[in-house]
Formats: C-alpha cells, sequence, structure tokens
C-alpha cells in the first residue's frame, strides 16, 4: 500500500482530475397484444441509475475513468439491486484512433435489428426467448441477462471527417458450474472516403470447456450492409441483413437457421421531435426454412414482418440535464401463416431523465 500512494499521490497532484456524476431515472414498458414468446421474454423497467466517477489525465493521450454504479429501482424491497463497476484505460494511439481496456463506450452504432437500442441505458436486460437460445437447463444467481449499459472487455475506435467505426468484444459471463460462458464482438464501419456505406458484423457466443454442459456451444452471426442517407437523418437507409444462428454447434447441426432480411429506417427531426419510421422484412415469405435471428436484437425483428414508427422528443432542460419522451410503435407477423389480427401491434413507451455533470480541478 505505501508503494501505491507514492505513486498515485504524484499522479493526482500533476495530472488532471475532475470528478463527475452521472445519474438518470427511467420507465420503460413494452406492451404487446399477442405473440409475446417470438418477440420478448419480459420488458418492463423502472429504475434509477447514479454513477459518481473520477477522470484523471496524467496526458493528453491518456485517460483514466473510475466508477461504480448503483442501480435502483423504484421499488421499497430492495433498495439497491445492483452494483457496477466503471474501471476505464483510454489510449490515443493516433489523432483518430482509441484504445479502450476495461469498461467500454456505449452506443455502439448498430441497427436495431442487430442490437437492442435499450442496452445504451438499461444496465442489464432481459434475455433472449428461451424457445431459441437452449438455455433452461441453466442456473443463473443474478437472472437471465445479456447485455446491458455497462460491458468490459477492449475497444478499438477511430474517427475523421471522412469515417467511423468501431471494433471491440464485450466479456458477459465466465464458464462456471452454473451457466456456460457468454461474450459478443461487434465491427461497425460507417463511410468509406465519401460513399455512404454501412458495414457491420456481430457475433454472439455462448459455451465454453471449463465445465460439462448439456449444450457445448450456441452461437449467432449477423452480418449488414446498407446505403445511407446522411442528409436527411442518422442512421437513414436502406439495409440487407443476413443472420446464421446454431443452437447447438457441435452435437444437432441440423437446428442451423440461416436467414435474410430487408430494412429500411429514416430519421426525421422536427426541432426536439425525432420522427423514425421503419420497414423490416424477412426471407421466410420466400423460404420457410429461413429465419433471421439476432440474439441480441431487438426481438421484433425475429419475425416475418414488422413495421411501423417510433416517436421521439429530447430536450435539454438547462446544461447537463435532458428530457427524452419515446414512442416505439409498430404491426408484425408472427408467422407467413398466420392472419393478421390486430393484437399483433406493438406499442411501448419510455420516460428518461438524464443528468451528466462534471466539476473540472482546472481548465484545460
Amino acid at each position: 500500500m505505501p508503494f501505491f500512494l507514492l505513486i498515485l499521490f504524484p499522479t493526482l497532484l500533476f495530472a488532471r482530475v475532475d470528478i463527475g456524476i452521472y445519474n438518470q431515472a427511467y420507465a420503460y414498458n413494452g406492451e404487446s397484444g399477442t405473440a409475446w414468446e417470438e418477440t420478448r421474454t419480459t420488458l418492463t423497467y423502472f429504475e434509477n441509475l447514479c454513477e459518481p466517477y473520477l477522470v484523471i489525465e496524467p496526458d493528453e493521450r491518456i485517460r483514466f475513468v473510475l466508477g461504480i454504479g448503483f442501480v435502483v429501482p423504484f421499488q421499497q424491497e430492495y433498495p439497491i439491486s445492483d452494483v457496477f463497476f466503471r474501471i476505464q484505460t483510454r489510449l490515443m494511439l493516433t489523432p483518430y484512433l482509441w484504445l479502450f481496456l476495461g469498461s467500454l463506450e456505449k452506443e455502439h452504432a448498430f441497427l436495431e435489428p442487430m442490437m437492442d437500442p435499450l442496452t445504451e441505458f438499461i444496465p442489464r436486460i432481459r434475455l433472449i426467448s428461451l424457445s431459441q437460445v437452449p438455455i433452461d437447463y441453466e442456473n443463473f444467481p443474478k437472472g437471465r441477462f445479456s447485455h446491458g449499459f455497462y460491458e468490459y472487455g477492449a475497444q478499438l475506435r477511430w474517427q475523421d471527417r471522412w469515417t467511423k467505426g468501431e471494433l471491440y468484444m464485450n466479456w458477459q459471463l465466465a464458464d462456471t458450474t452454473n451457466h456456460r460462458e457468454r461474450f459478443d464482438v461487434g465491427f461497425i464501419q460507417e463511410g468509406i472516403g465519401e460513399i455512404p456505406l454501412y458495414g457491420a458484423i456481430h457475433y454472439w457466443h455462448n459455451g465454453g470447456h471449463e465445465h460439462e454442459h448439456v449444450i457445448g456451444i450456441t452461437e449467432n452471426y449477423v452480418g449488414a450492409i446498407g446505403w445511407e442517407f446522411p442528409s436527411v437523418g442518422k442512421r437513414s437507409g436502406i439495409y440487407y441483413l443476413v443472420s446464421y444462428y446454431l443452437p447447438d454447434r457441435d452435437s444437432r447441426p441440423e437446428l442451423n437457421q440461416f436467414g435474410q432480411a430487408l430494412y429500411t429506417r429514416w430519421d426525421f427531426s422536427l426541432g426536439n421531435w425525432h420522427f423514425i419510421p421503419h420497414l423490416f422484412l424477412s426471407s421466410t415469405w420466400v423460404d420457410e426454412r429461413q429465419s433471421y435471428i439476432s440474439i441480441e436484437g431487438d426481438p421484433f425483428y425475429r419475425v416475418p414482418l414488422y413495421g411501423g414508427i417510433t416517436i421521439s422528443y429530447k430536450k435539454e432542460i438547462f446544461p447537463g440535464t435532458s428530457l427524452q419522451l419515446g414512442f416505439v410503435n409498430g404491426a408484425f407477423l408472427p408467422s407467413t401463416r398466420a392472419p393478421y389480427d390486430w393484437k399483433m401491434i406493438r406499442y411501448d413507451q419510455l420516460l428518461r431523465v438524464e443528468f451528466r455533470y462534471v466539476f473540472h480541478s482546472r481548465e484545460k
């Protein structure tokens, strides 16, 4: 400990040290009239996330972030349900390339069918439907969760005036006697020179060899390529999606499923309002043996047909504090053989207040 203090004190004395507070309260409720198993296992969150943290910058190319996130649900039975640690090292390798170690930066630029947008603000979210991932024999002491606001691993990000992208690995679970290991790897590239091409790959792995399990390895590969229209709005374009899902890779390859889909979304802004119409059409209509599956994507994009409009309102109340309201509405068909019923609709509601503030030790 004395040796550690000898290193820490000079660092804090000469480095730029800022104290930050991140706090958000959110209420998210998802509703669906039917086909619940095909869309979501459960989706109701009323919670508060508070994270005090330190930012230490001994040099403009090096930054350390140390924080603790407390998740407080809106109930009295468990005042604090979870504690997450944020420990991050950021290195500037070049003026356009950054390396992150430990806690990862969120807001991956994936499409909704590839990554559920809830992961950007919910510390832990529901796992995929049990009908798609065979984990009913596994035991999860903290709940069957997959992904969330806190991610840990390694990440490369690059950006200049012509291009933007990232490559990351997020480690979620270790292989134990209770459950298999779980991690995901993502790659996103936005723009190549002046060409507005979008490309992304997401890999999800559930397996492990340290302990004996009923099913050895479950994997999911998802890819996307598209042409975007930046002048319209963020992530506006037409995309081709492909997926390959292996529920039991080594023992039952006959269960593997291949799928394709066409997806289009458009982001129109009017003041503080955003209107995002979207349409998803999978290859199940052409071949019933195919099914587009993204394990960590929004589950409503696993059905043959889904379309609707997302409406959101976001306004900065005062510096550091913003208010966001959102309505995710859509209609879907869970099967190509099922006739449409008015209950096959989705209407999610979001209320979110976000507070960010940094107490600077000195000006840059």
